[in-house]
């Protein structure tokens, strides 16, 4: 093996050791891969080949202070030259073995369980046997501890939380901070979870459901245990098979209705069949002629007559009908106010099944208290399809639709796991992006219109050119909610002056 391949080995035992890349360092690593070789250097002796140049006297001090290197060597050569006379060296003695006491004590303080133990056995040899071997002994195993230490401390929850710090106080810091930030999330998904429990349409359970959501917000930390889980999961259920009993009575209601109304309709389509009998009875009689004017005249007037009776027949039928039309139309627009008022409580838009407004809304006053509580920035972005209107004037309003729900879809793919979309009106859609500066709302934006721009939006066989504009703004540029909101608006109406299917601010 060559000295350059040698040489590598010994940078990676540095690194591997946590020890400084220094010339003497080095050097030592180096010697030590040659030995492993059976292999040697001259600069590896250079070392001992000037001690074995010192008389037998130096040569045994030496053997005790160990040096490592050259520049150790020389230090303590030079100490020897100008060491203190007796009365100063027992004092400069006794101050260093009290600083080496408060040393080892403080390095028992650390809680460092291999460096504390080495610390007493050291503090108790010092007070108590003064072994110059024994101090030997153990200042070989300090050696042996730092050349193997590795920080593996925090290797444990490394997978939970990224320890980027290799200081032992920096790191409790950020392991502080983890879990500062797991309190906040968890009080996020308690407020989450806390508006999917409230019922859609039945309120057969909103006591139930409003009490326990209230019990997750005041108590987040309680979502991790398999219990509690248990019972949202026992809530939800309970929650669906009431809203799903409350839709199919409302549908019923008004499927019933429906049906009265087809069969008064149909009323009159019998109707105006026998008068078209009887007018067709006319016209027969008309064409007919003959000279027996008296018989004419009584068929007509027979006819006339009849025709007489049914119209007023009809006229008053007709007032009947036209009173219960109005009962039956009020009730259906009381019944479709509650559906609507339904839709509202349910915090989800029916057509694209993201969050509604109201919805949206709520979760932008829970970014704004993470916002104000731990100044946890955010950044909101209104995305709104570009010509929405001239799409459903061209195409109808089912083509719109479609529109709509294909740009739902795109839009939740793009979106992280933290952020948060919704349908804010029409054609317009808002994301709320946790934790997000500026510039990565922009690159987020501009991905989606891209994905929408690359998208075939195909309604009865035709293809509708479909883009979108998106307006951009961050909170921490902003005094307030209202601020951001209209912010992002403004760019927003910036972006369709620009030519529409782009972002700002660009």
């Amino acid at each position: 093996m060559g000295l350059e391949q040698i040489a590598a080995r010994a940078i990676k035992a540095l690194k591997s050791q946590h020890r400084e890349l220094t010339p003497e360092e080095f050097l030592s690593a180096f010697c030590k891969e040659l030995k492993k070789d059976g292999l040697t250097h001259h600069d590896c002796d250079k070392l001992q080949r000037f001690i074995v140049r010192l008389d037998e006297g130096y040569q045994k001090l030496i053997r005790g202070y160990n040096p490592k290197t050259v520049d150790e060597l020389l230090i303590f050569l030079v100490s020897q030259i100008n060491r203190l006379n007796p009365s100063e060296a027992a004092e400069y003695s006794s101050t260093l073995f009290i600083l080496l006491s408060k040393t080892l004590k403080t390095v028992k303080g650390l809680r460092h369980k291999e460096a504390s133990k080495l610390a007493s056995q050291t503090l108790d040899i010092l007070e108590n046997t003064k072994s110059t071997d024994n101090l030997l002994n153990l200042s070989k195993e300090w050696d042996s501890l730092c050349a193997n230490y590795k920080p593996n401390e925090f290797k444990p929850i490394e997978g939970y939380c990224p320890i980027k710090s290799h200081f032992l106080d920096d790191s409790v810091r950020e392991l502080a901070g983890y879990f500062d930030r797991k309190e906040q999330n968890a009080k996020a998904v308690s407020r989450v979870l806390s508006g999917a429990l409230k019922p859609s349409f039945s309120k057969e359970i909103a006591g139930e459901a409003e009490e326990y959501g209230k019990r997750l917000v005041d108590e987040p930390d309680i979502i991790g245990k398999k219990k509690i889980q248990t019972e949202i999961k026992s809530l939800v259920s309970k929650r669906i098979f009431f809203d799903n009993k409350e839709i199919k009575q409302k549908i019923s209601e008004i499927d019933s209705i429906v049906s009265k109304f087809y069969t008064k309709l149909a009323k009159f389509g019998e109707f105006n069949v026998k008068e078209s009998q009887k007018i067709n009875s006319l016209k027969e009689v008309i064409s007919e002629g003959g000279s027996d004017f008296d018989g004419i005249k009584g068929k007509l007037n027979a006819i006339v007559t009849a025709l007489d009776e049914d119209i007023l027949q009809m006229m008053t039928m007709l007032k009947e009908e036209s009173a219960q039309i109005r009962v039956l139309k009020k009730k259906i627009e009381l019944l479709e106010g509650e559906l609507e008022s339904a839709k509202e409580e349910s915090g989800v838009d029916f057509l694209t099944k993201l969050l509604s407004r109201k919805s949206l809304e709520e979760e932008l006053s829970y970014a704004e208290e993470g916002f104000l509580d731990g100044s946890i920035d955010y950044s909101i972005v209104f995305f709104d399809i570009d010509h929405f209107k001239m799409i459903n004037d061209s195409y109808g309003h089912m083509a719109g639709d479609v529109v709509l729900t294909y740009l739902a879809q795109i839009l939740k793919k793009k979106i992280k796991e933290s952020y948060i979309v919704g349908r804010y009106d029409g054609g317009t859609f808002l994301v709320i992006l946790p934790d997000t500066v500026l510039t990565e709302a922009l690159e987020f934006a501009k991905d989606a219109i891209s994905s929408v721009g690359r998208t075939k939006f195909i309604y009865k066989d035709k293809r509708i050119e479909v883009t979108i504009s998106a307006g951009c703004a961050e909170r921490k540029e902003n005094n307030g909610l209202r601020d951001i909101i209209k912010k992002a608006d403004e760019q927003l109406r910036i972006a369709k002056q620009n030519g529409r299917n782009c972002a700002c601010p660009s």
